[in-house]
């Protein structure tokens, strides 16, 4: 999939989906899209997180230095899995034959982060991420899932390894 980027003043950041981009788009609507949350807002009614991420200007065609906050990948695989209540071994056969809507949902593609400028480790340096993008730290804390995160066997611990490798590696590097 095309990756999309948030536009900020200073920076393009990453769209991750699972990757705390629900966060990110939070933090940059309230600091940089306070008319349009106003306007938004003005019945009173609380404004659905997903609608913050929405007003924020995206861009595939990054013009500004770009920066990442990359969680640790089996990490947000899981959380994607317990997300969406979405069976483990089902998965792997979608992502194993190329059919079925896990094997095109950006939500189980790899992260492919190799030609972001800057990617910061989550949690450890999600200070460092929130310095250098300009953004409040801590960042809020939004789409965590209520269902429990699936246990991985073995196997399926070891198949997710290799078709996340290059996450993994890039991850384990920062």
């Amino acid at each position: 999939y095309n990756m999309d980027f948030f536009e900020t003043e200073t920076h393009n950041i990453a769209v991750i989906p699972k990757g705390l981009s629900s966060s990110i788009g939070k933090a940059i609507a309230e600091r940089d899209c306070v008319e349009e949350i106003k306007r938004l807002t003005d019945s009173g009614e609380p404004m659905a997180d997903f609608i913050y991420k929405a007003i924020v200007p995206h861009t595939e065609t990054p013009s500004k230095p770009t920066a990442a906050l990359m969680r640790e990948p089996i990490e947000r695989l899981l959380s994607a899995l317990a997300m969406n209540n979405t069976n483990v071994q089902e998965t792997i056969e979608s992502l194993k034959s190329g059919e079925g809507w896990q094997a095109t949902h950006p939500i189980f593609m790899p992260q492919n982060l190799e030609s972001i400028d800057k990617v910061f480790r989550f949690p450890e340096q999600e200070e460092d991420f929130c310095t250098e993008t300009g953004l409040p730290y801590p960042l809020p804390k939004l789409n965590q899932s209520k269902n429990t995160k699936p246990e991985l066997t073995e196997e399926q611990q070891e198949f997710f390894e290799e078709y996340y490798a290059t996450d993994i590696k890039l991850y384990q590097s920062l």
